[in-house]
């Protein structure tokens, strides 16, 4: 059943998505052409842009991205809690860390 569930969520990611009465598109970043010069090839890159962190304009896509994937996932997020919670009741909690090799020995603690 649970993959069932799995297989019918994975359908939900498309550009343009309708939810009730609101049809929602996903948020297109501007194109804005770059070019820089390596090694005598010209490279072109329109979302050099992005990679300015601390811009407004970039963190305005940012979160316009996040809303988004959130109004797109959110039908699944109660599927993702019970799988988390399975996948955590199969797991076996100890205050061991993962064990590392030195020379011939194994070390953990």
């Amino acid at each position: 059943m649970l993959k069932q569930q799995l297989c019918r969520s994975s359908r939900l990611v498309s550009p343009s998505i309708r939810f009730m009465s609101t049809t929602l598109s996903t948020p297109q970043a501007e194109r804005i052409e770059h070019v820089q010069e390596k090694h005598g090839v010209s490279l072109v890159d329109h979302y050099f842009w992005l990679r300015e962190r601390e811009s407004e304009k970039v963190m305005t896509h940012l979160r316009a991205e996040k809303a988004y994937t959130d109004a797109v996932l959110e039908p699944t997020v109660a599927l993702r809690k019970q799988v988390f919670e399975e996948i955590k009741g199969r797991l076996q909690e100890t205050d061991t860390t993962v064990e590392f090799r030195r020379d011939d020995y194994h070390y953990y603690s």
